[in-house]
């Protein structure tokens, strides 16, 4: 199975978690939904086009920032107030957990109904001058030039080398440990314009560390022999049926 590969270094990165309370969290590694708006954004796509992705990756360590952020907080007068949630907006002083050197391995599977992304994907990668995936200030530059690759099936037990998601079908058969997560993919565009709000669809995924060794139990299990890496590619569907505004 041929993929696209791409491997990105970031100095500073911070994925948010959902209704983080009192901080604001992040992921060891960005969610599928966060991938896939990293590649429609530097491929300046106007269409939504389903994708496959699997996501690895080494960080160096955690920080807490202080930054000012707008934050929902009981209901206060003379703060701007959240109509049906009785919840005003606050701006305060707010630690945000953030990644370190974080070197990220990302395997691309685009369908045929998804050339068109690949090959802009592929330019924007090469011409855009600051890519960013996660927060807008969290530049993400290339370690080396993308290329494609081939993904075998696994024949043999290999470690894993970092961090990296797995399928809850997946990591069950292999037996991998690790914690799960239901992570966002893409969120229901049709829904969105109508109700305003976004709607993911999810999806458990495991979050295995580094170290665990990994047995030819699945067919969903593909191998990298170029950098000696398991690889599982998770299906990212689109979720706009139309053209993006």
């Amino acid at each position: 199975m041929r993929a696209l590969k791409v491997k990105l270094y970031q100095p500073f990165a911070c994925y948010s978690t959902p209704f983080s309370f009192g901080a604001v969290n992040t992921y060891l590694l960005p969610p599928p939904s966060t991938v896939k708006g990293f590649v429609h954004s530097t491929a300046g796509a106007r269409q939504d086009y389903p994708i496959s992705v699997a996501i690895q990756g080494e960080l160096g360590g955690t920080v807490y920032e202080l930054q000012k952020l707008l934050k929902f907080d009981r209901k206060r007068a003379g703060q701007p107030e959240l109509k049906g949630f009785s919840r005003s907006f606050l701006k305060a002083p707010t630690h945000v957990e953030t990644l370190t050197d974080v070197h990220l391995t990302l395997y691309i599977l685009f369908p045929p109904e998804s050339e068109e992304l690949e090959k802009d994907f592929l330019n924007g990668l090469l011409l855009k001058e600051f890519p960013s995936l996660g927060r807008k200030e969290d530049i993400a530059r290339l370690e080396e030039e993308p290329r494609f690759v081939e993904l075998d099936p696994l024949e043999e037990e290999t470690v894993l080398p970092s961090f990296a998601y797995f399928t809850r079908e997946t990591a069950t058969e292999l037996g991998l440990g690790g914690a799960f997560y239901r992570l966002p993919l893409s969120y229901d565009g049709e829904l969105a314009k109508e109700l305003g709000w976004r709607f993911f669809k999810r999806r458990d995924l495991l979050l295995a560390p580094p170290g665990q060794v990994v047995e030819p139990l699945s067919d969903k299990v593909l191998y990298d022999p170029s950098e000696d890496r398991v690889v599982e590619l998770i299906e990212v569907p689109a979720g706009y049926k139309h053209v993006l505004s």
